[in-house]
This record gives structure tokens, sequence and C-alpha cells, in this order.
């Protein structure tokens, strides 16, 4: 069992007040609003979390935020985290994966665990 959900993983950061404006990235994360996921990867410092944050600001659409660490690595933790996230914009949308993660019994294997996260990510996406 976790300690509760900090509120604070799932909460946009607050930007700051001087920041370099990236309008050309603006519009590659504009473009990839077809695909049903983005994922913005880079080196760390060089400025994911600020971009996305302006980005997400500027724009209208749900967004659910996560904010990962090391300590996150843990599978049962991460789907917490995950499914919590998630259902800031879409309520029911773990209703069934939280139950098996937040268990007693013995967690299910890693190929059911991605099948059951799969399962319910499939019905958001549609």
């Amino acid at each position: 069992m976790y300690a509760p959900i900090l509120s604070t993983k799932l909460t946009i950061p607050v930007q700051r007040s001087h920041v370099v404006d990236r309008p050309r990235l603006y519009v590659r994360l504009d473009e990839g609003m077809q695909a049903k996921l983005i994922l913005v990867s880079a080196p760390a410092g060089s400025g994911k979390t600020l971009l996305v944050n302006q980005w997400v600001k500027s724009s209208s659409i749900d967004t659910a935020w996560l904010s990962l660490e090391e300590a996150d690595n843990d599978p049962s933790r991460f789907l917490t985290y995950l499914c919590a996230s998630l259902q800031t914009i879409v309520p029911q949308l773990a209703e069934g994966i939280m139950g098996f993660v937040q268990s007693s019994e013995p967690p299910p294997s890693r190929h059911r665990s991605r099948q059951l996260l799969h399962a319910s990510l499939m019905k958001f996406l549609k």
C-alpha cells in the first residue's frame, strides 16, 4: 500500500514569467494532435516541461499531467499515478485498473498488467 497520491505530481507546474517563446515547436505539437499520443523526449534541462506547459496553457485541450521521479519506477506506483492523472480529465477511465493496482493480492504478471492498461487506454483513446 502506498501513501496518498501527491496532487502536486498531477498539477501542471507554475510557469515562469520570462520565457523564450517557441512558435515552431508549438506548431509541431499542434500537428501531433492528429495522433492519439504525443511524447516529448529530450535531455534533462532542455526545457521539455516549460515547452509543454506553455503549449498546454495556450490551447484549449484537456490535459492529464504527471510528473515522474525515480521512485515511480515501481509498476504499481506508476500505474496508480498514471490512472490518477488520467482520471483528472476522464474520471471513469481507470476504474477497472485501480482495483487490481491497489489490491492486497499479489500483482498480476507484467504481461497481464500491460493488457489491462492497454484495454483501459484504448477505451479512452477511441
